[in-house]
């Protein structure tokens, strides 16, 4: 039985991003603890947490709280102490700092940073100063670090956070890969038909869409002012949101008026069924500033959706430009608003598009041959580790 302690900062990333992979690993011989914050209760996993995985909750503050910081990082050394873990492996910025410092101290045999995207590289000054000198830390602190993309591999090394071959991509890349039996159009193509109708959108209408919280950095902005534009121009055009707003990277008011005001902007709030409402879009669209990979973007796909997604490491590798959607510049709305009007104005390109998308993802992204290889992954880092000792 192999030991392992995942660390997330909060509990939303343990389902979004593991879920049933948690799992698949206790059935393959792997004993598990969740290290998480008490914000959000377990019963909230939503039955992505199986009864016999261990959970402890230790307060983890999302802004930098030396005291606070200090006080959970002598609770998570306990619990890491006491567990005897063979692996421990954290994910998001406050959880990998504080676990990568405890794992080390407590001379845990693999201590893995599951690097989903770097914060500091949209930040600016010392704020970026500080982000990125954590980053280094906790790289420092690992024994081995796996982002999601192999172009967050080409930055880490480049940006000086940690050397070749520390570090490299399971797979393809993505956190978690789709469950295509799930993401399947065919199946839940009565359940997009259905919430058009309960959402007033006509059946003619060419739906896009976007699934992310409503924060700056998603390129929440320039979505909605190009959709905007777009709407005026083509009536059989809407804009179908899903995701909540949060007080961390507020977008523009003008922004969250538009959503208000323009009766082709249908939002709703955090949904637990998010393919049902993939069914319901004929285009996907996020134009983030930053992503680990763009788990989404591939979620889309799986949907036979083609997606306009923006040119930076990670929607690179989701998406691949002309074949699968279209990749535009970072923000900036002129080109958004190109590739939106493009798709409208080539029905059978954009459905070309999504058919690739599917096959894509069938073909490198399916989700139980990534946790295969997450598994033969951890597995022989533990080798590693102990042939080195």
């Amino acid at each position: 039985m192999t030991r392992l302690c995942i660390i997330s900062t909060i509990p939303t990333t343990i389902k979004a991003f593991f879920g049933e992979q948690l799992r698949f690993l206790k059935e393959n011989g792997f004993d598990i603890t969740v290290i998480t914050s008490s914000a959000i209760s377990s019963q909230d996993y939503g039955g992505s947490l199986p009864d016999d995985i261990k959970l402890h909750t230790v307060k983890m503050s999302r802004t930098i709280s030396p005291l606070d910081d200090f006080r959970a990082f002598k609770e998570i050394l306990k619990i890491i102490k006491n567990g005897n873990f063979d692996i421990v492996q954290y994910v998001t910025p406050k959880a990998a700092l504080l676990g990568s410092l405890a794992s080390w101290r407590a001379k845990v045999p693999v201590r893995l940073y599951l690097m989903w995207g770097l914060y500091y590289v949209t930040q600016t000054g010392f704020k970026k100063f500080v982000f990125k000198t954590i980053e280094k830390i906790v790289c420092k602190c690992s024994t081995a670090i796996a982002p999601d993309s192999k172009g967050n591999v080409k930055l880490a090394v480049e940006e000086g956070l940690c050397k070749q071959d520390k570090i490299g991509v399971v797979g393809h890349g993505s956190a978690n890969g789709v469950d295509t039996g799930k993401f399947d159009p065919v199946k839940l193509y009565e359940d997009g038909r259905r919430i058009r109708k309960e959402l007033n959108i006509p059946d003619e209408a060419k739906v896009f869409g976007c699934i992310a919280a409503i924060v700056g950095d998603k390129g929440v902005n320039e979505l909605i002012e190009a959709f905007d534009e777009v709407s005026k121009k083509h009536p059989e055009a809407y804009l179908l949101y899903i995701g909540q707003t949060t007080e961390k990277d507020p977008v523009k008011n003008s922004t969250l008026e538009t959503m208000k005001i323009n009766p082709k902007i249908v939002h709703l709030g955090w949904q637990t069924e998010p393919e049902k409402y993939l069914a319901a879009m004929d285009i996907f669209v996020l134009p983030t500033y930053r992503e680990g990979f763009g788990v989404v973007n591939i979620e889309a796909s799986a949907m036979a959706l083609p997606v306009i997604s923006t040119d930076v490491p990670g929607p690179q590798e989701s998406i691949v430009n002309g074949e699968t959607g279209i990749l535009v510049p970072v923000k900036q709305v002129k080109p958004l608003i190109d590739a939106m009007k493009d798709l409208l104005g080539r029905p059978l390109y954009a459905k070309k598009l999504g058919e690739a998308g599917r096959k894509r993802v069938q073909e490198f992204y399916e989700q139980k041959k990534l946790w295969q290889l997450i598994i033969e992954h951890s597995l022989s880092l533990l080798e590693k580790a102990k042939c080195t000792k």
